[in-house]
């Protein structure tokens, strides 16, 4: 046990500091939109509440949480972008920390295959934390991103207490928490958030009897029309009506995909999850394609196994096995919202973009996780289910 808090401390000491030190503490990117649309107007008239849910486009995000630490870092610290990347990496933090209380409750430390569970967790820890983009650690913005899906990871969590909850006044309680999260994420994060809990808790009404499936169902309708419902207040009142006219090299949002395009976004999605293609220039054209379409199959190939044996099998929906599931629907959405909001206009290679590499890193992190508790070791006999 001691090793494995070891090896977590390591990896989050090692992220921080490189993170500290590499990260550019000037202004950048979209950046120069929030100084030129907030910045100077809170210089002149203050801070409004409103501005936390200003989109500047139909496909952008409102990012409330991201404009109050603007604020406060415009006030405080007079726009060092180090701050912003640093309370990304506290997003991190306390998103390691959730998972590894999940590992530990779930697994069996007692067993002597524990070592090896704790191996695929440090490992899923690694894959998540790579130098695999490099923006992780340059681009405050990105970093900060990590606070949005910690935050729908305790969405999920307080979605899956309620699910199990007999109390109506813990389940009222984790309503209002769920309602400050999607004010504090936004609307495009929360419908993304959502989007994965949805076939999370169908599925788990789906393997319930009685009571348990009722109440899933009522959660779905519930979150449901309140996620929808706050995405449309925001969509109605706060976008720039320039934005209504999306641009697309193909003539249209949808009409501009084509099987090739399908396939060349299977390639660069799986592909960049476990290594971009700018660590394989050296190799030549030729070898790092093969190498991606490689590394594509065999990622996918797991990818699809998870969700074949959650289907077919009858191991229990554990809180573990329900985290691992939303955290690889909230990949899956994200690419889809990606495509459909981005390649029509940028075109299939803007998936490459370092930027959303630490979205599809989310698919080797969760299976992974996954296979760190939920095959069969040889003595853990208890922790699995005969087929």
């Amino acid at each position: 046990m001691f090793g494995l808090f070891f090896a977590v401390a390591a990896i989050l000491l090692n992220a921080g500091y490189y993170l500290s030190q590499a990260m550019c503490p000037l202004i950048r990117s979209d950046a120069w939109y929030f100084l030129d649309a907030f910045v100077i107007k809170w210089s002149g008239e203050g801070f409004h509440s409103a501005d936390c849910f200003v989109k500047r486009s139909i496909t952008d995000h409102a990012q409330p949480l991201n404009k109050i630490l603007l604020y406060l870092n415009y006030r405080i610290y007079k726009l060092d972008f180090v701050v912003e990347a640093l309370c990304g990496f506290a997003g991190l933090f306390l998103f390691v920390g959730i998972a590894l209380f999940l590992f530990i409750r779930s697994a069996d430390v007692r067993r002597h295959h524990f070592i090896a569970s704790a191996m695929f967790f440090v490992c899923a820890l690694m894959a998540l934390t790579s130098m695999n983009t490099t923006e992780f650690y340059t681009w405050s913005l990105v970093t900060f991103e990590l606070n949005y899906f910690t935050l729908s990871v305790i969405a999920a969590l307080a979605i899956w207490a309620c699910a199990n909850s007999q109390k109506w006044g813990l389940s009222v309680s984790l309503v209002l928490l769920l309602v400050c999260i999607m004010v504090l994420s936004g609307d495009t994060a929360s419908l993304i958030a959502w989007a994965a809990i949805f076939p999370c808790i169908l599925y788990k009404g789906w393997r319930s009897q009685g009571r348990p499936r009722r109440l899933c169902f009522i959660i779905l309708g519930v979150g449901t029309a309140i996620v929808v419902s706050y995405y449309t207040i925001i969509y109605l009142t706060s976008i720039h009506p320039a934005s209504f006219c999306v641009k697309s090299q193909a003539g249209g949002l949808l009409p501009g995909f084509s099987v090739g395009i399908f396939i060349e976004a299977f390639r660069i999605v799986f592909s960049s999850a476990v290594i971009h293609q700018m660590h394989l220039s050296f190799v030549g054209s030729a070898t790092g394609r093969l190498i991606e379409w490689l590394v594509s199959v065999v990622l996918f190939f797991f990818y699809v196994r998870f969700f074949v044996d959650l289907i077919l099998s009858r191991i229990n929906f554990s809180v573990y096995k329900y985290f691992v599931m939303f955290v690889l629907m909230h990949a899956s959405v994200s690419v889809v919202l990606i495509m459909i909001g981005r390649v029509p206009e940028y075109g299939v290679q803007y998936l490459g973009q370092p930027r959303y590499i630490l979205i599809y890193q989310e698919i080797p992190f969760a299976l992974l996780l996954d296979y760190s508790l939920s095959k069969c070791w040889p003595t853990q006999t208890r922790a699995c289910s005969k087929k």
